[in-house]
Formats: structure tokens, C-alpha cells, sequence
């Protein structure tokens, strides 16, 4: 079954596996397939494996063997690497483009969110360093700006805020995902990641 897996940038499994990820080879599991538990890992939604991502590399595999699968992963015996890309630059304009969704549905969107989501994209440019961007993050945090914000406007600017995370937060973690899930329809992000994911990887 087709999937997708986030592994970190040192390209190595986790939980003791020890086992370096190259494109081209199978990992297998030994023992009883366990979901959560034993067994080879992914998820058929990409924005379901984001809550299962160490890092920003994006992987997309075929797991076979001994099946068994829930609502957001799968688990098998196998794991066929079939390709892969760092995802970092996508995974932050793609927090971008849900927070501009998220901004799209209220009539005056707060300055600073749509400021946050500006020094995001300047950052990945190279206009502006880390000191600044984590200055536009910081201003989204203001309680006094929460405090008179209606729902939809508070959502906004979590997501604003999310968006403009520094670079010492993992692209690939639950700020992507939340943003996913809350700016617009799970199908409409998945479709959206996965046509940047693919980008991406035809642009290497």
C-alpha cells in the first residue's frame, strides 16, 4: 500500500532502529505487526503523517506485509523507500498558504498575522535573519490582541502564528498539521501538500 513517512534530517530510523533510510531498499520489521506498537510505519494522507513526523524529510514508501490499518496510519511487515525530499522550504510556505486561507474567511484580518506570514516568506528568502523572524512570532503572541479577537479571528492568528515559527522549530511536526487541519477542508490541504511535495522533488 502506498504511504507517506517523515523520517529526521539525519535520515536515520528512530526508536533504536538504527537503520540508515536510502532510497530503493526495504526495511522490515520482525515480530507480531502491532500498529503504534511493532511494524513499518506510514500514512496514507500526508497530512496524517505530520503527526507522526520526526523531521522534515518526506518519504514516499510502499508498505506490504502482514497489514494493518487504522484512520490516520498503517503498519506492515515491509517498507520500500521509493523516494524522498527535504521538505523544510515546503513545509513552511505550506503553514504560509493555511494561514492565508485561515485569513481569507474574516472581513479585517489582523496586521500582525498577516505580517507574520510576510517575515515567514522573507525569512525562507533570505531577506531576513532569525532575530527578526522570531520578533514577527513574538508579536502574534500579544494578549492584548487575542483578548478582543473574535473566534475566527483568534484561529487566524494562531495560524499566523504557527506560520512564522523561527527555525528552530521543526518544519515537520504539529504546527504544519494543525495548520492543515484548521484552514479549510483535510481534502483541500492533502491535495495541496502533496502537490508541493511532488514539486519539489521533480525540482531536484
Amino acid at each position: 500500500m502506498k504511504a507517506w513517512h517523515f523520517i529526521s534530517p539525519d535520515r536515520w530510523l528512530r526508536h533504536g532502529d538504527n537503520r540508515k533510510v536510502k532510497v530503493g531498499r526495504t526495511y522490515r520489521a520482525t515480530g507480531k505487526v502491532e500498529l503504534g506498537v511493532n511494524g513499518m510505519h506510514g500514512s496514507v494522507n500526508i497530512i496524517d503523517a505530520l503527526k507522526y513526523a520526526s523531521g522534515p524529510i518526506c518519504c514516499r514508501v510502499d508498505i506490504t506485509g502482514d497489514l494493518s490499518v487504522d484512520s490516520d496510519k498503517i503498519a506492515g511487515r515491509s517498507r520500500k523507500v521509493l523516494w524522498m525530499v527535504d521538505a523544510t522550504s515546503v513545509l513552511h510556505e505550506f503553514a504560509c498558504r493555511c494561514a492565508e486561507d485561515a485569513l481569507t474567511l474574516i472581513c479585517n484580518p489582523d496586521p500582525l498575522s498577516i505580517a507574520a506570514i510576510k517575515s515567514k516568506r522573507d525569512w525562507l528568502a533570505g531577506k531576513i535573519n532569525d532575530e527578526e523572524l522570531y520578533a514577527a512570532w513574538y508579536a502574534t503572541c500579544c494578549p492584548a490582541q487575542s483578548a478582543v479577537q473574535s473566534l475566527p479571528q483568534s484561529v487566524a492568528r494562531d495560524l499566523a502564528h504557527a506560520a512564522a515559527q523561527s527555525v528552530a522549530q521543526d518544519a515537520a511536526n504539529d504546527v504544519v498539521w494543525y495548520a492543515a487541519w484548521y484552514a479549510g477542508t483535510k481534502r483541500k490541504q492533502r491535495n495541496r501538500l502533496t502537490a508541493m511535495v511532488c514539486s519539489a522533488r521533480k525540482e531536484k
